[in-house]
């Protein structure tokens, strides 16, 4: 997809969707405290990965049990704020995912949420408390990637995908519009709120 299409697309989505919930639960991740990025996470969670909590037994098991997923949410957070913490200033396209340290930290946290949300839930969460570094994937992205297996491998090499991509189309902003890459990512950032690193 390249820029031109990816605006269209953003655009139609957000007139037929709107993106409040997200840009909500995003804010909140990214100013509040351990509790306050629990509670974001969690209504998101249950709204935006419905069919994880309607359709598996894991998932069904967490929501008849929200106490426990809650304070399951609450912990692996807690437990792993440092590690996001020591992330805080790399981003998906200006860091090196072969570099040891990043890659697993990117594995480790990967693990931690899959405990306690699985795949999808998992990249859910950890784009809300870092979204410069992390991608959201689901069952159709993961096909669409080839990825069998949603473990932390996986979930390593889809990020190396992504981040190519995001490469691709930042450069492609820039060729048509005639801007640095800098300029082009401000741009995407100005059209879509995304920002690209």
């Amino acid at each position: 997809m390249n820029y031109t299409e990816l605006i269209r697309a953003h655009a139609l989505y957000e007139s037929k969707y709107g993106n409040n919930f997200y840009r909500i639960a995003l804010n909140v991740c990214q100013r509040g405290g351990i509790e306050e990025k629990t509670t974001a996470i969690a209504s998101f969670l249950i709204y935006f990965n419905r069919v994880w909590y309607m359709h598996s037994d894991d998932g069904k098991n967490a929501f008849n049990n929200l106490e426990k997923h809650v304070s399951d949410i609450y912990e692996v957070i807690k437990m792993t704020s440092p590690i996001i913490e020591e992330l805080k200033d790399i981003s998906l396209i200006n860091t090196d995912l072969d570099d040891v340290f990043i890659e697993n930290s990117i594995k480790t946290l990967y693990k931690k949420f899959s405990n306690v949300f699985r795949a999808t839930g998992a990249s859910k969460a950890l784009h809300l408390l870092h979204p410069k570094l992390f991608v959201m994937w689901d069952d159709n992205t993961r096909r669409k990637y080839q990825m069998d297996v949603p473990d932390d491998d996986g979930y390593l090499r889809f990020l190396k995908m992504a981040k190519k991509e995001i490469v691709e189309f930042v450069k492609d902003c820039a060729k048509k519009n005639g801007l640095s890459f800098e300029d082009a990512e401000r741009l995407i950032k100005e059209k879509t709120g995304f920002k690209a690193s």
